[in-house]
């Protein structure tokens, strides 16, 4: 049966629980409401008992009625009826004290504390989610603040270098280099070959091709003077000058040297080459590829520009040559400024203010550029330790909620075995002197017969839950989106060491780390029900986090570290690493795609089988590898320690099914899914006939591929494939 601190999570924790203590708040509403219903009937047997101990004395025969009639049967009887009447009294009072002493107070004490030990609960969890989310928010604050610093260094440094900026002919529009001279490439090709070669300058590579310094600067000449460039604004960072998009870069490139480079792989190589070098950078986006795309954006750098048009050398003194750099600095952006949204504008303000302290301090011992590169410095390093900060600060609270969640489901099933308990109760007390009412205590007894507490328990749970444990570590990355300086929460295909097991089987070696340890310990358990309890055993998260903590540094470990740790808590930890990546072994964006193929009947299993491995082929190969390895394990696993036991392996296919494959979003339909386990279970059974099938499916691409390239170099129709592909190009 799931349980309490497995189905109420969510990515900001607090939403997830909200749900069960809205449930919780009406469990102590019922309580008071059973409470209630005690009191009115306790108040309905007083006021009983007092009228029926009365009525000996309001209707005593008197000579005018049935006292006239001294020893008349009639009397006699009239008599017994006022004394059973008396009688009934009594009992009604009986009833009322035994409701009040051993129904009312058991269970208007143990409310009071539920309720108690709830609402303190719920304010703890509650103030440890919202500083969770104060720290978050103090976390991307620090980033912004990080990436802005940075961002100021790079353009104080940018604008120093154009102190003395060389004159630039102005760029043409796209629709005039579109209409240019159709001979471009004649004429580029004629001047780079009239370049004077100086043997003793340096030879620069670029797309394959050789350029001295002389024609080096005739080629960024030629492509600073056609090539459309402007200002490209990027949010927060700011605006970056002098940007030019990927398809227009390639479009040039295609007409001056459309001899040399005829497929636009080859052109894209020259324009990686620019980057590679220092004369391109990518803005906008995190990495350094050239990509042929209008969405892709890269800036001339200022070494392209020296080495187009070399400076006249300054004999002005560097102090001095510095405040012109800074002034001009100052003037440019605040032009810029009174183009820019306001954020933009606050932005540069506070640069503008900055540069103009410094002009007026230039005699100070720390100059503009070196206490921006301390201010960068520090804003990475405080953002470093609130990184960290966060994540000890989450695995706490993950901790706190995991330990809480269970008290809680403690606390209800409790709570619902005292109202069994107090409606039995109550049915005892009413019949204790109600024989003639048998039959009615029959009914209620059969009322609260009907209460099932974990039954209630499971409605709970199936009706109110909103998620499976799915942790969601917040990853530290640096300025340039590279060093993550972690290993959990870092996607496969980004982890830093990846072991090759063969040429089409890629694992990261955390995952081998793990499996391989766990190996080598299966056979020094005493028993299989030892090795069983590895992957089944709840496990408590602090200590699974403790392994986390040691290992979670980005680089390789010593698996030396497991031997402190119990075997469970290594395989828990694997099972959190599989947890914390920001996409599962087997991807979301294939998940309704696995149970479409388990919600339709297929003639024999081939055919399910076959489409598994093609849905399969769709994942990346770190995803596959890491699949196959995993899937191997257990495999191994099952057939020497638990091959006579299928329902455990059946458990541990519902335990690990969540770990390789869930969905996007978790929701009430999603954690009611079967396929998972499914899966898993074909997985373990037939894992080589869907894994050789895959391998098929895998070289069946490869040759495909291969046939298409060898045809596209059949000189035959080369001709016709080049202008086919020309025209994709203008028509993209």
């Amino acid at each position: 049966m799931p349980e309490f601190a497995d189905s109420f999570w969510s990515k900001d924790y607090s939403s997830g629980i909200t749900p069960l203590f809205d449930k919780l708040q009406q469990g102590i509403n019922e309580n008071t409401s059973l409470i209630n219903l005690i009191a009115d009937r306790i108040g309905i047997e007083l006021l009983c008992a007092n009228k029926l101990q009365c009525i000996p004395t309001t209707h005593y025969p008197t000579k005018q009625s049935f006292g006239g009639d001294a020893g008349a049967t009639v009397r006699q009887a009239y008599e017994g009826f006022l004394l059973e009447m008396e009688s009934d009294g009594f009992r009604h009072a009986r009833i009322a004290k035994n409701l009040q002493n051993y129904v009312q107070a058991p269970f208007v004490a143990f409310s009071e504390s539920h309720k108690v030990r709830i609402q303190s609960m719920k304010e703890d969890l509650l103030t440890s989610c919202k500083a969770y989310e104060k720290q978050l928010q103090l976390t991307h604050k620090l980033q912004k603040t990080y990436f802005t610093k940075s961002r100021v260094l790079e353009d104080l440094r940018t604008e120093a270098d154009l102190a003395f900026p060389p004159f630039i002919p102005s760029k043409p529009s796209l629709q005039q280099d579109l209409s240019g001279s159709s001979n471009g490439y004649n004429t580029l090709d004629t001047k780079l070959s009239q370049v004077k070669v100086n043997t003793m300058h340096e030879i620069s590579v670029i797309g394959g091709m050789q350029f001295t310094e002389e024609a080096l600067q005739v080629l960024f000449q030629e492509m600073l003077k056609d090539i459309p460039r402007g200002p490209f604004r990027v949010p927060i960072l700011g605006t970056y000058m002098d940007v030019s998009t990927g398809d227009q870069i390639v479009l040039w490139v295609r007409k001056h040297f459309n001899q040399k480079f005829k497929t636009v792989a080859k052109i894209e190589n020259f324009g990686q080459d620019l980057i590679d070098q220092g004369y391109l950078r990518l803005v906008g986006n995190v990495g350094k590829r050239f990509t042929n795309s209008s969405s892709h954006n890269y800036q001339w750098q200022q070494s392209t520009i020296d080495t187009a048009y070399p400076r006249e050398q300054n004999e002005t003194s560097k102090k001095d040559e510095e405040t012109t750099a800074l002034t001009s600095a100052t003037t440019k952006m605040s032009d810029f400024i009174s183009k820019e949204s306001i954020q933009t504008k606050k932005m540069g303000a506070y640069i503008s203010g900055v540069i103009n302290n410094t002009i007026h301090n230039v005699n100070s011992n720390e100059s503009l550029i070196k206490k921006a590169h301390r201010e960068a410095t520090e804003a990475d390093e405080k953002y470093k330790m609130t990184i960290k900060s966060l994540d000890e600060l989450r695995c706490k609270l993950e901790e706190n909620l995991v330990d809480n969640l269970r008290l809680v489901e403690g606390y209800e099933l409790e709570r619902l075995d005292n109202i069994k308990i107090t409606l039995k109760s109550l049915t005892s007390a009413l019949g204790t002197d109600y024989k003639e009412l048998k039959v009615s205590l029959e009914r209620m007894s059969m009322f609260s017969e009907l209460i099932r507490p974990e039954k209630d328990l499971s409605f709970v749970l199936e009706n109110y839950k909103c998620g499976y444990f799915s942790p969601s570590p917040v990853v530290y990355t640096d300025y340039l989106g590279k060093d993550h300086q972690q290993t959990f929460g870092i996607e496969l295909s980004s982890q830093k060491s990846v072991k090759e097991l063969s040429k089409t089987i890629k694992v990261p070696e955390i995952v081998v780390s793990f499996l391989s340890y766990l190996e080598g310990e299966y056979s020094k358990s005493t028993s299989n029900f030892e090795r069983k309890k590895i992957w089944t055993q709840n496990v408590s998260l602090s200590n699974i986090h403790k392994l986390r903590a040691e290992i979670n540094t980005g680089i390789p470990f010593d698996t030396s570290v497991f031997h402190h740790y119990p075997l469970p808590v290594v395989a828990g930890t694997l099972v959190l690493f599989f947890l914390e990546l920001p996409d599962a072994v087997v991807s979301t964006g294939v998940y309704d795609m696995v149970k479409s193929i388990y919600n339709t009947d297929y003639a024999d299993n081939d055919a399910k089988y076959t489409m598994l491995s093609t849905t399969l082929a769709q994942l990346p190969p770190v995803s596959i590898g890491t699949l196959r390895y995993t899937i191997r394990h257990f495999e191994l696993f099952f057939e020497k320690y638990a091959s006579d036991c299928p329902e455990y392996q059946s458990t541990a296919c519902k335990s690990l099914s969540y770990a390789l494959l869930r969905p996007r979003v978790d929701s009430l339909i999603t954690m009611n899914d079967k396929h998972g386990a499914k899966f898993l279970s074909d997985l373990f059974e037939n894992g080589s006939v869907i894994f050789q099938k895959l391998t098929n499916i895998q070289f069946q691409s490869q040759m495909q591929s291969s046939k298409s390239r060898k045809q596209s170099s059949n000189e035959s129709n080369r001709r016709a494939l080049i202008e086919a592909r020309n025209a994709a190009i203008v028509a993209a």
